[in-house]
């Protein structure tokens, strides 16, 4: 009988030998380490602890740290796959969590590849937007612009501009943007006139005499609210906005005028730090104009259009 009869119908068995890979732990720790700097990284930076140029640093960290991850998690399962060796729970493990942590990356990436590459954004024309006082656009990026910014369409209101003014205050509050500086085309208030008191037993052919006016008197003070400003057809409010998750500056100029019966809003936003804002200054401008269309719902006859 031929050994091919004698062992039929018996299942083969035996013992596999398996390795314990030791690259596992280290994608783990690699996929666990990289989100745990980024959050750091950003509260650092939130917290004045570290400048610009040092977060650039730590988020190219954090983004090499979670790429070495997912390389080494993808090593892994292709030797779990091909040769059944273990550590395929952790590798997996890794490979999720460092995908995650690239999103923002990546979310980032593909930002950059749609939006336009400038620091700032403008309504219209934007030819109405005065020009700020808290600072210029970094590195002057600005020049970049041209055409490949699409600009944003600006209000129009019927209602007057020191009733969408009101409104926008409210909004800017509701944001939690601070204002840094308003002025409109108001006259400004006449000097005040004090007469000095008279003795009970003065002649009453002396005449009053006007104590000189010290300007500074009217000057603001430290304490004075930037947007208690006279009712007027013409107003330009200066805020600053930030980012979300890092905080960056933009200096948003809000131009709310009057014209034939109707209140035109216009708006420029531009980034004080970063070169390239990837979007947000549209998005500030964006999310400030439905806010304004909302709250001005209110205004009888206050119909918001773009213009």
């Amino acid at each position: 009988m031929s050994l091919a009869l004698r062992y039929a119908g018996h299942r083969a068995s035996g013992h596999y030998l398996t390795r314990r890979l030791r690259a596992p732990r280290w994608a783990r720790r690699l996929a666990i380490f990289a989100p745990v700097l980024l959050v750091v990284a950003i509260a650092m930076y939130r917290l004045g602890a570290v400048e610009l140029d040092a977060l650039y640093i730590l988020l190219a960290l954090v983004c090499a740290l979670s790429v070495a991850a997912l390389m080494l998690s993808l090593m892994v399962i292709q030797c779990v796959w091909r040769k059944g060796d273990r550590g395929g729970g952790q590798a997996i493990g890794a490979m999720a969590l460092s995908l995650l942590t690239l999103l923002p990356f990546l979310a980032g990436a593909y930002r950059w590849e749609v939006m336009p590459q400038t620091n700032f954004a403008v309504t219209g024309e934007g030819i109405s937007v005065p020009v700020g006082s808290i600072g210029a656009p970094a590195n002057g990026v600005a020049a970049l612009v041209g055409e490949a910014s699409a600009p944003v369409s600006g209000r129009r209101f019927q209602a007057s501009a020191a009733d969408i003014y009101s409104v926008a205050e409210t909004v800017l509050e509701d944001k939690g943007w601070h204002v840094e500086n308003t002025s409109s085309n108001a006259p400004p208030p006449s000097p005040p006139v004090v007469a000095p008191r008279q003795p009970a037993d003065a002649p009453p052919d002396i005449s009053v005499v006007p104590i000189p006016y010290d300007p500074s008197e009217l000057e603001e003070g430290p304490n004075a609210d930037p947007t208690a400003v006279p009712e007027a057809d013409d107003y330009v409010v200066t805020a600053v906005a930030r980012s979300l998750v890092f905080g960056f500056p933009s200096e948003v100029v809000i131009h709310i005028h009057e014209q034939d019966d109707e209140t035109l809003v216009d708006m420029r936003s531009t980034s004080l730090l970063v070169p390239f804002d990837l979007g947000q200054n549209r998005y500030f401008i964006e999310s400030f104009l439905a806010d304004l269309d909302a709250a001005a719902a209110g205004i009888e006859g206050a119909a918001a259009a773009e213009e």
